[in-house]
């Protein structure tokens, strides 16, 4: 039994109980809450409290009260100092995340919630409960002063996730909703529980329904694909599984890039596809305008888990660099401010996309992460032969709206499958690509949807094939030399100097009306560098061309056709003939 002979003191937002190493929370506006903590813990620690003790205890913490309160009334405590402690009474955890950014964890009806000390939501708090305290308003430098406070008692490190999360064999799903609950996947199944505490919430419009068990209909194909403009069937099958791989965010999921003419629902495809996995109340901002500024890009990147953008014609090399790293592990640093050398980082994997009428990258190393879905204009009726078959835009999304509880229940039961099959997918299978995680996730997630085996990887083996010749339909210097070699030079193999390739390439393009000077390099050393960018999918067309050979002090490139499948159907001597 403990003996109770020792005093309690107050020290910051802490009553401590001397000599025993033990303390509970200062509730400054709640004496009763902080006795009563103060019993409990003593118990706790083995004391059996005779009536004389706890009246000892009650007196010493109405003691402590008083004089808090006289201090307050002599303007010994600052406003910024009360707040502090009204503020920790209230904070259940503090901590910074992956970035450096710091977070205070609240209850508040029930549930708790993760705000960001930097952001709004934060602010009204502070705001509330020192208005309930003072009754008058909260000035911004008090507010400022006890943010300081708080993070500089900030210790605890965590790692906070956006929208999806994947935490040992478990994914998690942030619903974003007013009462903080999420959705936990397992091999066991799929429950709605309180969320764990490891997401962060940016803004307050990405809300998604509460999912429903749905059957086995294949809503996905049913009700987007197959009523959608896509091309090729395969495109529609990597397609549904891709969305459905979306829920699992240790992935790199390749780049999403729909391509067509005006009308042929590229925005639409992407809008529907954030509309399930990362909503916005606003259809419009499903899809966005990718920002020039890197900083900007970087910072919305991050914040979003999905980055869908709309109507890009071309982008400049720093700009394909980074959305592809982003693909497969982003991290990079911003200063904080441009007066003082803190910064912070960003990182991690993001699913990308973006949209145009033509391919707006022709990067070889982007679009080998890439997949590219062709889709074909809708039938307006505007030759006056065929009858229209446009539908409004908002009746297609308020239709899957309405269908979103049952959708997302049939997404969760086909994860709750793959995680059970994965493993076994997984030693049967050995891809080779550079998405090879997403492709055994495909082929995964392609048999629980009850394809034929291996029907996504001869599906995704056509996708790879497609972008080698997209590489070389959307590459001018790629067309000239595949051009120059089928026909203007008759050997199967041959070498040849960069300065001299540079000369021959730029007669040809002249010969065929190409400006050589906005397509070609203007030196030979960067003709070697253009080359060696685009070596593997040239080899699609028959061409091995190896940019770098050095005998005797002299550098060649080496040209090599080859007999590929693409040779034997169409033939070469197609390009500029």
């Amino acid at each position: 039994m403990i003996e109770i002979s020792t005093n309690v003191i107050r020290q910051g937002y802490l009553i401590i109980v001397e000599g025993l190493n033990s303390s509970v929370t200062f509730y400054p506006n709640d004496k009763d809450k902080s006795f009563d903590a103060l019993i409990c813990k003593l118990k706790e620690l083995g004391s059996d409290l005779a009536p004389d003790e706890i009246h000892n205890l009650d007196v010493q913490v109405t003691n402590l009260y008083k004089e808090y309160y006289e201090q307050r009334a002599n303007k010994k405590i600052a406003d910024s100092e009360h707040l502090f402690l009204l503020a920790s009474s209230e904070i259940k955890e503090q901590f910074t995340d992956q970035t450096g950014s710091f977070y205070a964890t609240i209850e508040r009806d029930g549930r708790r919630e993760i705000l960001n000390m930097d952001y709004q939501d934060f602010d009204l708090f502070l705001t509330n409960i020192f208005y309930k305290s003072e009754n008058k308003v909260l000035s911004k430098d008090t507010s400022s002063n006890t943010k300081r406070l708080l993070k500089s008692f900030t210790k605890e490190k965590r790692t906070l996730h956006n929208r999806v999360a994947k935490i040992g064999n478990a994914i998690y799903y942030d619903l974003c909703d007013e009462l903080w609950k999420c959705v936990k996947i397992t091999e066991e199944g799929w429950e709605v529980l309180a969320n764990p505490g490891i997401f962060r919430r940016i803004s307050h419009d990405r809300s998604q329904v509460f999912p429903v068990w749905a059957g086995n209909r294949r809503y996905l194909k049913e009700e987007i694909f197959d009523k959608s403009t896509i091309k090729n069937d395969y495109q529609k099958l990597i397609a549904e599984v891709y969305v459905i791989s979306l829920f699992i965010s240790d992935l790199a999921h390749p780049m999403i890039i729909p391509i067509g003419p005006k009308g042929s629902g590229k925005s639409l495809l992407l809008r529907l596809i954030a509309l399930i996995v990362d909503p916005r109340d606003k259809v419009e901002a499903l899809v966005q305008r990718l920002s020039r500024d890197q900083k900007d890009r970087r910072v919305n990147i991050f914040n979003n888990y999905i980055s869908y953008f709309d109507n890009e014609t071309t982008l400049n090399n720093d700009e394909m660099d980074e959305l592809c790293t982003w693909v497969t592990g982003y991290s990079g640093t911003v200063r904080v401010l441009h007066t003082t050398d803190e910064s912070r980082t960003y990182s991690g994997k993001r699913p990308i996309g973006l949209n145009g009428i033509n391919i707006p990258v022709v990067n070889s190393d982007i679009l080998s992460r890439a997949f590219v879905v062709e889709m074909q204009k809708v039938d307006d009726g505007s030759d006056g032969m065929n009858e229209s078959r446009l539908i409004p835009e908002n009746e297609i999304i308020n239709n899957i709206r309405n269908l979103m509880p049952e959708m997302l229940g049939h997404i969760f039961d086909i994860l709750v499958k793959a995680l059970r099959k994965y493993d076994y997918v997984r030693k049967e299978i050995r891809p080779n690509h550079r998405l090879a995680d997403f492709v055994i996730w495909g082929e995964t997630i392609s048999r629980v949807l009850g394809n034929e085996d291996n029907a996504f990887l001869e599906a995704w083996k056509l996708n790879v094939e497609n972008q080698n010749q997209i590489v070389i339909n959307n590459n001018t210097l790629a067309t000239l030399l595949i051009g120059y070699a089928f026909n203007d030079r008759p050997e199967i193999d041959f070498e040849i100097e960069p300065q001299e390739l540079l000369r021959d390439l730029r007669i040809y393009a002249m010969n065929h009306g190409i400006d050589y000077d906005k397509y070609l390099p203007r030196n030979a050393e960067w003709l070697s560098r253009k080359i060696n960018t685009i070596c593997n999918d040239l080899v699609q067309a028959g061409l091995v061309i190896e940019p770098d050979i050095r005998r005797e002090h002299r550098r060649y490139i080496r040209f090599k056709k080859i007999e590929t499948q693409q040779t034997q159907n169409s033939g070469m001597k197609t390009y500029f003939n």
